[in-house]
């Protein structure tokens, strides 16, 4: 049985004591996403003017932005492997991880590679017949990040496999369970614009250096939030994939062999 209630009471008993590694690899894949989302804006800004544009041919454009667009997905969801190695580790030991530790997830890049292209070709194709697939196969997928961190010896193919077996009549489940952070993010957001705004409202004669300082603290404030958020978030579907990984392996559906070589069952 899927509860999501237990998954994250069970995340914030984990992460007691142990988050500051969690903290400082997420604040750091988040500034890459940040650079990385800024070049890309730059990028198709510099091809935005309609004289450009119908220079180079509309489907031409077109085409590039897409290009740009799957490269920066398919970058930020390299990332998310080594980060995940983190949380497999809090989940399987009561050691506290090292910046080490995240680190050394790096070493497994040309699997993650090929993990991360694969579910992000497989989500765009299906984003292009209509956005509801998209979102479907995008929770059917979802576990393979999972399921390459804790074995990065399998291949791309057979942890989609795996992945797709995982959430068979879960994918409603962890589509709620995603939903259910949604007001933790909507905190974070609070702490960036609403409280500055107030602040600035209740004391409008603000000095503008004490103004940019006020500003900087609550960016500061609102990154800590959310990667917090984050990292609680990700703790908390590391249990949902256990959940469900026993499950698979009660009934008979998958077996340990299939996670170590996945040369049985998937196959």
């Amino acid at each position: 049985m899927f509860n999501r209630t237990y998954y994250k009471a069970k995340a914030r008993e984990q992460l007691k004591g142990k988050l500051k590694t969690p903290l400082i690899a997420s604040i750091s894949i988040c500034i890459i996403v940040e650079i990385i989302c800024i070049m890309q804006i730059i990028i198709q800004c510099r091809n935005i003017d309609t004289y450009s544009t119908l220079k180079m041919g509309f489907i031409t454009y077109l085409s590039i932005s897409f290009c740009i667009s799957f490269l920066s997905s398919l970058l930020l969801c390299l990332l998310v492997f080594p980060i995940y190695r983190i949380f497999i580790q809090i989940y399987n030991t009561k050691i506290k991880v090292k910046f080490l530790d995240f680190l050394k997830g790096f070493s497994h890049l040309p699997i993650y590679f090929a993990g991360a292209f694969r579910y992000i070709l497989f989500t765009t194709l299906w984003s292009l017949l209509f956005i509801f697939p998209g979102i479907i196969k995008s929770y059917s997928y979802s576990q393979m990040f999972f399921v390459l961190a804790e074995n990065p010896k399998l291949s791309s193919y057979q942890a989609m496999k795996i992945s797709k077996i995982l959430t068979r009549k879960h994918k409603a489940d962890l589509f709620f369970m995603n939903l259910s952070f949604v007001g933790w993010y909507f905190l974070s957001f609070f702490t960036f614009a609403i409280i500055p705004y107030c602040f600035f409202i209740v004391v409008p004669n603000l000095n503008i250096i004490v103004m940019y300082f006020i500003s900087i603290l609550s960016l500061l404030s609102a990154i800590i939030t959310f990667n917090l958020i984050w990292s609680y978030k990700i703790m908390a579907f590391t249990n949902a994939y256990y959940a469900l990984k026993e499950e698979t392996l009660k009934t008979g559906t998958l077996t340990p062999l299939d996670f170590s070589t996945g040369l049985t069952t998937v196959l």
